[in-house]
C-alpha cells in the first residue's frame, strides 16, 4: 500500500503552461519551448499546454478543476512565453477572483503584449520569475515584483542585427528550460 503524507497531498499543483505565436492548439504549428520544458515534479498533478488564443471559457474550466473552494484544492502554476502573457494574465487574475488566493509561482519567458510591445503588468503571484531579453521588436523586460532575470548578453550577445527575431526564439528555448530547472528547485524545496 502507498502512503501519502497529508503534507505532499496538500501541496499538489496544477501547472497551466501558455505558449505563444506559432503554436497551435491541437499541437501542431511551430514548437514551443514553454510547452516542451514542463517541470515534471510529482506534485504537480496535472499540466494543461494552451496557447496565446485561449479563450475565456477554458481558462474558466482550468479555474473549476482546481477545486479551490473544497478540501481537494490545488494550488496553480502558471508559466508562459510570448504573446501568452497576456492569456496567462488574464487565468491569474481569474484565478484570484474565483480562489480567492494568488498564484504560486508565475513564470515568464520574453513576455510581449500585441502587437509587438513588451508585456508590462504587475503579476498577482506569491513568486514571479521573469526572463526577458531586449533586443530586437519582439522583447519582453524587466517586471514590477518579479525576479528578473535579463538574458540579453547571454544569449544574445553573438546575434549583430538588433532586428531580427533569433533573440526572441533563443530566449523562448533557453528561458524554458532554465525555468523548468527552477520549477523543480523550487517545488522540491516544498
Amino acid at each position: 500500500m502507498l502512503l501519502v503524507s497529508p503534507t505532499f497531498a496538500e501541496s499538489r499543483y496544477v501547472h497551466v503552461a501558455v505558449s505563444g505565436l506559432g503554436t497551435k492548439a491541437d499541437g501542431t504549428g511551430q514548437a514551443s519551448g514553454i510547452h516542451d520544458y514542463t517541470p515534471s515534479h510529482l506534485a504537480i498533478q496535472q499540466t494543461y499546454k494552451v496557447v496565446h488564443g485561449v479563450g475565456q471559457s477554458k481558462l474558466k474550466e482550468i479555474v473549476q478543476s482546481l477545486k479551490c473552494k473544497t478540501s481537494e484544492a490545488k494550488k496553480l502554476i502558471i508559466t508562459a512565453n510570448s504573446w501568452g502573457a497576456d492569456a496567462a494574465y488574464r487565468l491569474a487574475l481569474l484565478y484570484k477572483k474565483h480562489c480567492h488566493q494568488t498564484v504560486e509561482i508565475f513564470g515568464l519567458v520574453d513576455g510581449v503584449a500585441k502587437p509587438l510591445s513588451p508585456f508590462n503588468k504587475v503579476i498577482p503571484a506569491k513568486k514571479c520569475l521573469n526572463y526577458f531579453q531586449t533586443m530586437g521588436p519582439l522583447r519582453g523586460k524587466k517586471l514590477e515584483g518579479c525576479e528578473n532575470i535579463d538574458m540579453t548578453e547571454s544569449i544574445c550577445g553573438h546575434i549583430q542585427e538588433k532586428i531580427t527575431f533569433d533573440c526572441h526564439i533563443n530566449a523562448e528555448w533557453y528561458g524554458a528550460m532554465d525555468l523548468q530547472n527552477k520549477l523543480e528547485e523550487l517545488l522540491s524545496k516544498n
